[in-house]
């Protein structure tokens, strides 16, 4: 594993907000905040693409030069399902929000209505 994916790996998440303004949060759920927004968060772990190996119990799925990324091929599979599972583990670190998609192949990351706390805890 080289120093930059090291660093990669080592940060928890990056937001980038979307252009959509905040809303108040429904009565039903006031521990969520004030406000949400929708916000895209990228993990630090290589997308199905990228990945070259590193992690214990998962195999490269990087495709060989000349070669297309097949997601139904079962280390490809195998892999999306672990970067789902840190995509949840993200949320519920951060107290929740709601998933909107999740991103695996070509970018690892997902979108989801969070507070700006949660926002900020995920940052």
């Amino acid at each position: 594993m080289t120093n930059q994916s090291i660093r990669l790996a080592a940060a928890a998440a990056s937001i980038l907000a979307l252009s959509l303004p905040p809303r108040q949060t429904s009565a039903e759920n006031p521990a969520q905040g004030q406000g949400s927004g929708v916000y895209v968060v990228q993990m630090g772990d290589a997308p199905a693409v990228a990945y070259t190996g590193g992690i214990r119990g998962y195999r490269a799925t990087k495709p060989s030069k000349a070669q297309k990324l097949d997601p139904n091929a079962p280390d490809v599979v195998a892999y999306a399902s672990y970067l789902d599972s840190r995509h949840d583990a993200a949320l519920a670190a951060a107290g929740g929000g709601r998933k909107l998609y999740g991103y695996r192949y070509a970018f690892n990351g997902f979108a989801a209505e969070l507070t700006e706390v949660q926002a900020a805890k995920l940052a």
